[in-house]
């Protein structure tokens, strides 16, 4: 997969690129801070146990709050 500052794109060639109805945005927590919008992915350097969420869609606060919520941190445990 491809992610850049804009669109997403799969390895099958779907892609989820920013309109005016749905837009791309990612967000990080690494180890020591709270929950960030990563506006160019391409360019973060990934951190030891960082989680990531990467959301498309219509952009509504509560809908991208519930996805933060559902993620984990389960992985620290392997």
């Amino acid at each position: 997969m491809n992610i850049q500052e804009d669109c997403l794109i799969l390895d099958n060639g779907n892609k989820y690129c920013n309109n005016p109805d749905a837009s791309l945005k990612t967000f990080v927590k690494s180890i020591d801070s709270d929950w960030k919008e990563v506006f160019y992915p391409n360019d973060y350097l990934m951190q030891h146990l960082d989680r990531i969420l990467v959301t498309y869609g219509a952009g509504r606060e509560e809908a991208i709050n519930k996805q933060i919520e559902s993620v984990t941190d389960e992985s620290k445990n392997y």
